[in-house]
């Protein structure tokens, strides 16, 4: 009887005190939108009528400080009178990437991932306006490559190395490489940020795009600001101003200037209104007094009337 008396006060209490190693517990979340637009312009009409404005699906898979993330966009394209409306998935928009923690306050990414420059955002879900902004033309949308990113309360530090703007691979050209200094967060009222993007654009020439970004929100108030420089002929800034003026309705203006290497100066307007309805449509009705053609003077401008239905989930 001793020995078995032994065995039980040794086993009893390793069992009691051992922990099991259950694997991290894992999540998975689908979410998107559909934005359902109807437009009018004038002087020309090829732009008027019913539209797919934007769309996307995203899939996000976490596992403990590790995540998986897909955006698949949806957009409508114009054609002819004679050839039916067509559903194309813009790929310059599409993003897959993984996402590791590498402790508390810094991660890396690596695949395609939206540029971390810019105001407005790819998805017009996101915008308080309908019509694309011009001085966005001066931002890459995606990079393809690695972005490290280091959080130190409320400053934050973005290293990034990617392909060629729009090349899948180097294709014998130096990477992309830049870096973002960043102040505040999504609850701060004050937030800015300094960008800088080096590119190689034909193995002769780089490319240095400085982009700045503001931000206040005073009240019921947010005013933003975007600058980006490239040349002395290429660059433009961005202003937009948004007032709550209710828990559902909101009403926002914003201007534009770019001037571009082809000697265009353009500038674009926008006044609107959005309506929230509930958690997941809004309403968004904007006038744009916006340019013609990229390649006309700056007197030759058209006006545009939009209205948008936006579901999110």
């Amino acid at each position: 009887m001793k020995p078995s008396f032994v065995l039980a006060t040794l086993v009893i209490p390793a069992l009691a005190t051992a922990q099991p190693n259950f694997p991290a517990p894992s999540n998975t979340r689908f979410q998107g939108f559909v934005d359902a637009q109807a437009s009018w312009t004038s002087p020309s009409a090829l732009n008027t009528g019913f539209a797919l404005n934007d769309a996307a699906f995203y899939l996000t898979h976490t596992v403990g400080s590790h995540s998986l993330h897909i955006d698949i966009p949806f957009q409508g394209t114009a054609h002819s009178d004679h050839e039916g409306p067509t559903l194309v998935l813009p790929t310059e928009k599409a993003q897959a990437y993984l996402k590791l923690g590498l402790g508390e306050n810094a991660s890396l990414m690596a695949g395609q991932f939206d540029a971390p420059f810019g105001f407005e955002s790819a998805d017009t879900a996101e915008n308080f306006f309908n019509a694309g902004g011009i001085v966005a033309n001066f931002v890459p949308g995606t990079l393809v490559g690695a972005n490290a990113e280091v959080a130190l309360g409320d400053l934050s530090l973005q290293l990034m190395v990617a392909n060629p703007y729009n090349a899948s691979r180097l294709l014998g050209r130096n990477p992309d490489a830049g870096a973002v200094l960043g102040y505040g967060g999504d609850e701060s009222p004050f937030t800015a940020s300094v960008g800088l993007l080096v590119s190689d654009t034909d193995l002769v020439d780089t490319r240095a795009l400085l982009n700045v970004l503001f931000g206040l929100k005073a009240g019921k108030g947010a005013f933003d600001v975007e600058a980006d420089f490239i040349t002395a002929d290429e660059w433009g800034v961005l202003a937009q101003y948004v007032h709550q003026c209710t828990d559902m309705w909101s009403f926002g203006v914003k201007g534009e200037y770019a001037k571009f290497k082809t000697d265009v100066d353009q500038w674009q307007t926008s006044v609107g209104a959005n309506a929230q309805l509930n958690e997941s449509v809004k309403i968004k009705a904007d006038y744009t007094l916006l340019p013609e053609d990229i390649e006309a003077a700056n007197t030759d401008t058209a006006h545009q009337v939009a209205i948008s239905a936006i579901y999110s989930f």
